[in-house]
């Protein structure tokens, strides 16, 4: 059985305080970091100078999903989803 994001409920709130004490600079790296540490999908340019270069740019950590037109939008985005998805969590008395 493969973990759903109630599973991750805590990493999730975790990571989103790591990410809002950190300068934004940082962020996206955090983020890939989590996603190479934990699994997750990182639909980005290679820091290698490769040609792939999606228009739409996506990460997922956690099971949650974030998307932008510009890398640098990714982590706003996907602590604004990590949120939303704790927020629906609480509600439902599930969360961290």
């Amino acid at each position: 059985m493969s973990p759903t994001i109630e599973n991750h409920a805590e990493r999730i709130a975790e990571l989103v305080a790591e990410l809002e004490l950190a300068p934004p600079k940082f962020r996206l790296h955090m983020l890939r970091s989590a996603v190479i540490g934990n699994g997750g999908r990182w639909d980005l340019p290679s820091d290698k100078g490769e040609s792939y270069d999606p228009v739409i740019k996506e990460i997922q950590v956690f099971g949650v999903p974030a998307f932008a037109m510009d890398a640098e939008e990714l982590p706003r985005n996907w602590m604004r989803a990590a949120m939303n998805v704790l927020s629906a969590l609480e509600g439902n008395g599930e969360a961290a």
